[in-house]
């Protein structure tokens, strides 16, 4: 009985604050989604950022081909 009492005191500030609680995950979900969907559609006549992998790849094209070069001498 006593166990049934304190978890409806607990439950108590959750269903009185529970509106603010979800307006305010619900207002941090509409940023997460507004910042997600501006990096998602990058502006027309933006030049695209280098990722990772593209420098690696750049970076073993140069190498093969210094080693043609080499190997024609």
């Amino acid at each position: 009985m006593v166990t049934l009492l304190l978890h409806l005191l607990r439950l108590l500030p959750l269903l009185c604050g529970a509106h603010r609680h979800v307006a305010l995950e619900n207002l941090a979900l509409r940023h997460q989604l507004a910042r997600l969907q501006e990096d998602a559609d990058p502006a027309e006549g933006a030049p695209e950022r280098p990722t990772l992998l593209g420098r690696a790849v750049e970076g073993v094209g140069r190498l093969e081909g210094a080693t043609k070069m080499v190997g024609r001498e």
